[in-house]
């Protein structure tokens, strides 16, 4: 037998082939520095490290406890479609940020609408005083008594009018 592939101390050994009471020893758990421990620092190994010969972790190996969960495809049809699902997530997420800026936009149209009917009610209402006002102040009964309390003005007696007459020859020039 050359092969042993459940060599104690290995990452893959069984809890059984340790004579010491399982893969990490005695106390069941992770040992940091213990020969062969996958937590072991690359020099506590006599065989060229934690990882085997290679010096440095191995992400890919099979029982590595650094394995990565992520499986490779050789014809890159899932990154293909990973690159899909971004774009799609890409679109969704400016077409949602399109959405609301549109709806932020059209609150401030509303609110700028809101104002502007406001001060137009206000002018109107304004217009509507001075017309009022206007009326007021044309009102013929209004202008007499100002003219005759305030101005001192009187009708006048019939001897205070004199007729004009037409003068031959004074209109032309």
């Amino acid at each position: 037998m050359n092969e042993q592939p459940n060599r104690v101390g290995s990452p893959l050994a069984s809890p059984a082939a340790d004579h010491r009471g399982g893969a990490w020893g005695p106390s069941q758990g992770p040992q940091p520095n213990r020969v062969g421990s996958p937590l072991a620092s690359p020099a506590a190994d006599h065989r060229g490290g934690a990882w085997g010969p290679s010096q440095g972790p191995q992400p890919n190996r099979v029982g590595s406890p650094l394995a990565s969960p992520e499986v490779e495809s050789g014809d890159g049809k899932r990154r293909l479609g990973a690159g899909l699902i971004g774009l799609l997530v890409l679109g969704v997420t400016l077409g949602a940020t399109a959405h609301v800026a549109v709806h932020a936009k059209r609150i401030e149209v509303a609110l700028a609408l809101g104002s502007e009917e406001h001060a137009f009610r206000e002018l109107t209402e304004q217009r509507r005083n001075l017309e009022i006002e206007i009326g007021m102040l044309k009102n013929p009964a209004r202008v007499i008594a100002i003219a005759r309390d305030q101005l001192g003005m009187h009708a006048p007696a019939s001897e205070d009018i004199h007729a004009l007459t037409r003068v031959a020859g004074a209109g032309k020039k």
